[in-house]
């Protein structure tokens, strides 16, 4: 009874590995997911450019504050082409 058993398991796992030859992995674009997240609910932020941490003397504080933070990707066709190379 235990023989089987293994012997099925083992038919199974090979089962499996056959299966599974020929399939593409899809890899995440690193360059892509370091600048750009999903929420939630799906839309793609983007942080604001690092400008605030070269020369800041000649920058004034309002520009400064503006860079701080993150913003909703606007374009609907530039988020569905970083989407898919965040997802695949």
């Amino acid at each position: 009874m235990a023989q089987t058993s293994v012997l099925l398991l083992a038919l199974r796992k090979i089962n499996d590995i056959i299966s599974n030859v020929g399939k593409v992995k899809h890899k995440t674009h690193k360059a892509s997911a370091k600048r750009f997240k999903l929420t939630a609910t799906g839309k793609v932020t983007h942080f604001h450019t690092n400008d605030n941490s070269h020369m800041k003397v000649k920058k004034s504080t309002r520009t400064l504050r503006r860079q701080e933070g993150q913003s909703a990707l606007g374009s609907k066709n530039e988020a569905k082409k970083i989407k898919r190379l965040l997802l695949s």
